[in-house]
């Protein structure tokens, strides 16, 4: 289900083929330009809930100009997200892409509904479990080797808390600085 641009305004669509394999996946997924590099793909399917809570980001937003605040940019992404929000739109997955969107966006979308479709929970909780323990490990792993504490000492106690040495003799100014002396008339009468 594509957003129409007349009630979503977006200064670049992504292009048909890309479109249309979304929607043969899942006929309500699209694809989305939110605006500079954003684009969000996701599916459009209108409820109470949704639009109570894009209502209230639009009134809050409202709110926000009338009071005399600018939005940054982040917070023009956000008006942006609302607005989609409102037309039944529920992101799935963002992407900051240089150029156009291209086949791998619908391989990603196929993959991951196909393991939301045939992984069970069981599974999933292995994956995720599998993945958090590899992290652990391989923190575990980094400082357990001596010679990368090594490094971190003498980076951390040697190189930052050294004593500065000056290599240009004190009677010439270093590069860059000029020396000003006093004129000689006021030398003559000091003394």
């Amino acid at each position: 289900m594509r957003i129409s641009p007349l009630d979503f305004p977006q200064a670049r669509m992504a292009p048909e083929s890309v479109m249309r394999g979304l929607e043969d996946l899942d006929p309500s997924a699209c694809i989305v330009h939110l605006g500079g590099k954003t684009w969000i793909v996701g599916k459009v399917r209108p409820n109470s809930v949704a639009r109570g809570v894009a209502e209230t980001m639009m009134s809050n937003w409202t709110r926000a100009v009338q009071g005399g605040k600018r939005l940054s940019k982040q917070g023009q992404l956000r008006v942006r997200f609302a607005q989609l929000a409102l037309l039944g739109f529920r992101p799935v997955s963002q992407y900051e892409i240089q150029g156009e969107p291209d086949g791998r966006i619908v391989k990603e979308f196929e993959f991951s509904r196909h393991c939301w479709l045939t992984t069970s929970d069981n599974e999933l909780n292995h994956t995720l479990d599998t993945v958090q323990r590899d992290k652990a490990d391989a923190a575990k792993a980094q400082i357990a080797d001596v010679n990368l504490g090594k490094e971190a000492w003498n980076y951390a106690f040697r190189t930052t808390h050294t004593t500065s040495v000056s290599l240009t003799p004190p009677d010439r100014p270093k590069s860059g600085f000029v020396r000003h002396e006093k004129p000689q008339s006021e030398n003559t009468n000091a003394a």
